[in-house]
């Protein structure tokens, strides 16, 4: 009744089911956080900031699975409380928030079977069925849950043993569902993982993705939120705006503030040893930092000025206090930053790129990874964005650049196969529509569908249950 009244709760767990001794009927309470959206992109926070409880959020929920969160995501919290009902414990548990985290997003759980032998295999893969780390490969209705648990059911009644049978034969989603799934983009996602790899050791890396608006950047870039989690590291991002050019560290100042936000949100003694380790190693020039934002001020405390410099000599030690910054905050997580529409940065933060990756040596590692993006049709070779770049990769050879193209039709073949659950044949002169009319372009693609399912040239065969017709 929740979904179908097109509600996601998002904070199933045991406290919020409540059974009436006398008559066995279930209630779900506790709507507070509950949404009416169809999709809602979560935030990502702080892990002890995350909406509902830790032990029970699905994976889509942390805000670093690089996906938007749905009514499945109920599915998930739902497997985790049935399996701690029947095992007796929960199937995660770690020494802090962050692993929790990491857990929700890469591990997989015990089956229930294993824990206690006595409960059906069945009941277990139902389980396990609910607690997929993809929302796709989850129950996608109410109902086709039921059928199954109908099955165990009456086998249980009749005192028999559960046979196996082929899970969610009759699960079939009249939602419009569009695969949350970066299509043909295997290659690069690798080059991101090797990028990150190699940041996580020590040795800082600066990683250049370029296309067209809506070809996919972002997308791309936040797949590194997964091994961000397994490492207890740290995303931040900003983006220049064309109407802010003359604002200089614009992008940079929106990256260092959410840093702010991990770093505010530590318990109080960790805060203060981390105020202690940043004065200590910036000296007096930590005050530099209160120049460059106000914010810094709550970390740092109210610090004497500087002396004032020429203009050079005051860059030249702005540089060195912000190389020293990423390389003390960087000791023992990755730090990784990613600054969208660099065609729009402003001369100070080129200026400030290639000084950021000089902030490692041999004898101190740096765990930076910068990520940037930009639009190749806005520049070329001249532009000051780009003779940045070239320079960085001169000094620094691992630099890369990863130049995103169009979907090929394989792939939106592909897409469509995913969404509309029909045949390749079937969806191949659609596929060919699309690519004629978005060029592959998967922003495009993605709305070219939601128009076709809006005017109703899309729809779902109630009849046949095999999916959409067009």
């Amino acid at each position: 009744m929740i979904h179908h009244a097109q509600v996601i709760h998002k904070d199933l767990h045991p406290g919020n089911i409540i059974i009436n001794p006398n008559t066995l009927s279930v209630q779900i309470i506790d709507f507070g956080l509950a949404s009416l959206l169809s999709r809602e992109q979560p935030a990502l926070t702080p892990p002890d900031s995350i909406e509902g409880v830790l032990s029970y959020i699905s994976p889509e929920q942390t805000g670093r699975m690089n996906r938007s969160l749905d009514y499945r995501s109920d599915f998930y919290t739902l497997g985790i409380t049935l399996y701690q009902l029947l095992t007796g414990k929960l199937p995660f548990v770690a020494d802090d928030a962050m692993g929790l985290v990491h857990a929700h997003i890469a591990r997989v759980q015990t089956p229930v079977c294993e824990c206690r032998p006595e409960v059906p295999e069945a009941i277990s893969n139902i389980i396990d069925k609910l607690m997929r780390k993809m929302a796709e490969e989850r129950y996608q209705s109410a109902w086709g849950l039921k059928q199954d648990l109908e099955i165990c059911c009456q086998h249980v009644e009749a005192d028999k043993t559960i046979p196996p049978f082929t899970l969610a034969s009759q699960d079939i989603s009249d939602r419009f569902q569009v695969p949350q799934v970066l299509y043909g983009r295997e290659q690069e996602v690798n080059q991101l993982m090797e990028s990150f790899y190699r940041a996580a050791q020590g040795k800082p890396q600066l990683l250049a993705v370029e296309g067209f608006s809506g070809i996919g950047k972002s997308a791309l870039i936040h797949e590194v939120h997964k091994p961000i989690a397994a490492h207890s590291g740290i995303f931040t991002s900003g983006k220049f705006d064309p109407f802010q050019r003359n604002i200089p560290y614009s992008a940079l100042k929106q990256a260092f503030s959410a840093w702010m936000q991990y770093a505010l949100s530590v318990k109080e003694e960790v805060l203060l040893a981390l105020r202690a380790q940043l004065n200590h190693a910036l000296g007096a020039n930590a005050r530099v930092l209160i120049d460059f934002m106000e914010i810094f001020k709550i970390l740092l405390g109210d610090l004497p000025s500087v002396p004032s410099l020429g203009a050079q000599e005051t860059q030249n030690r702005f540089h060195l206090v912000i190389q020293r910054f990423i390389q003390e905050i960087t000791q023992q997580r990755p730090l990784v930053v990613f600054i969208d529409d660099i065609q729009w940065a402003d001369r100070a933060t080129l200026n400030l790129l290639p000084k950021l990756m000089e902030s490692g040596t041999e004898n101190i590692p740096c765990r930076l990874l910068l990520l940037v993006a930009y639009r190749d049709n806005e520049v070329d070779d001249t532009h000051p964005a780009i003779l940045t770049l070239v320079q960085i990769k001169a000094d620094y050879p691992s630099t890369n650049t990863l130049t995103l193209r169009p979907l090929v039709l394989e792939h939106i073949i592909q897409l469509l196969v995913d969404t509309l659950h029909q045949e390749r044949q079937t969806i191949r002169p659609l596929a060919e529509l699309i690519k004629q009319k978005t060029g592959g372009n998967p922003f495009f693609i993605n709305e070219f569908l939601k128009t076709l399912y809006r005017e109703g040239l899309v729809h779902f065969e109630l009849k046949s249950s095999a999916g959409c017709g067009i």
